[in-house]
């Protein structure tokens, strides 16, 4: 099956088609973790950075570390450098919203890390 990987992640995320749901593609790729595990590494890239935007590729860092650290993986060496300097949710909202609020109560702890926040339960995406 093929699945999508950390490289193409960016260019996905810019893609007309996503927009202004930049994060779709980013939801797939937790999909397609959790459905094939044996790809795991192979979606990594062995640990080569994408290449975007600070705000796509802290997303992407966020949802990378916490999958990794979930499954006891090594967080590739790029995913640490990538934060925001004004948090916002993983679809683009304010934190300082009554959504942006809740998102951060059920957030996974890595999020603070990168600034970007999602519910935990998003990293167990079928």
């Amino acid at each position: 099956m093929r699945v999508i990987n950390v490289l193409e992640l960016p260019s996905e995320m810019g893609h007309p088609k996503c927009q202004p749901e930049r994060f779709r593609p980013v939801v797939q790729f937790i999909k397609d973790w959790n459905g094939e595990p044996d790809q795991r590494l192979e979606m990594l890239c062995n640990g080569v950075a994408p290449q975007g935007g600070p705000h796509d590729l802290a997303v992407i860092a966020a949802v990378v570390h916490g999958l990794c650290a979930r499954d006891g993986l090594d967080v590739p060496d790029w995913v640490g450098s990538q934060r925001l300097t004004e948090p916002m949710t993983l679809s683009g909202r304010a934190l300082d919203t009554d959504w942006g609020r809740w998102v951060a109560s059920q957030a996974s702890s890595v999020c603070s890390v990168h600034g970007v926040y999602f519910e935990a339960s998003t990293l167990a995406l079928q």
